[in-house]
């Protein structure tokens, strides 16, 4: 058997997965309030990227609080969206392109793959280029010169790290999310 670095956690063959994975029978999933409460986070933090608070803030240096009153239009749609996608899971124990590639034409399998492929491309570049502005306003080095860093950092955890690497440094990374309860209580907003 070759060696693997330290890094890598092999999976190795286990008969049960394979029987659960051939029957179409999703894997038990962990019960527990404190997990939920985690999950939570960590979702809501995957939505809080470079990209998204850039959005944001530029939308409100523009706008104001006069666009307010779109949150409780598109909050239930939101929510519904979420709520859909975690059933489509749970119910099927497969993804998005497994359940078009089974009841739907390979033309919407493709077509959906591109366009999903293309949005997180776009998107993650988007999240680089955020990252490489936020490093240039800490250290006075071109943009640039973090684009490169920043994505060899990103593939090396993706490729050579586990998911519980990645899931540990998510979580730590999620506490960031409190800096905007910190950041409101100092910015003494006119309310």
């Amino acid at each position: 058997m070759a060696t693997t670095s330290p890094f890598v956690e092999r999976r190795s063959y286990d008969p049960e997965l394979e029987r659960r994975y051939t029957s179409r029978i999703p894997k038990p999933v962990p019960k527990g309030k404190f997990r939920a409460l985690g999950l939570g986070i960590i979702t809501g933090a995957a939505d809080d990227d470079p990209t998204a608070v850039g959005t944001y803030a530029s939308a409100g240096a523009a706008f104001g609080p006069s666009i307010l009153w779109v949150v409780p239009l598109a909050y239930p749609m939101m929510v519904i969206v979420v709520y859909l996608s975690s059933k489509l899971g749970q119910v099927a124990g497969q993804g998005l392109t497994a359940v078009i590639r089974q009841h739907y034409p390979r033309w919407v399998l493709w077509g959906t793959v591109v366009g999903v492929t293309l949005a997180n491309l776009a998107g993650t570049a988007a999240d680089i280029g955020g990252v490489s502005a936020a490093g240039n306003l800490i250290f006075p080095i071109p943009m640039g010169w973090f684009v490169v860093p920043v994505t060899l950092t990103i593939l090396g955890l993706q490729i050579f790290g586990s998911y519980e690497l990645i899931r540990k440094v998510f979580r730590w990374v999620a506490l960031a999310l409190f800096a905007y309860v910190g950041s409101a209580i100092l910015a003494h907003p006119d309310v």
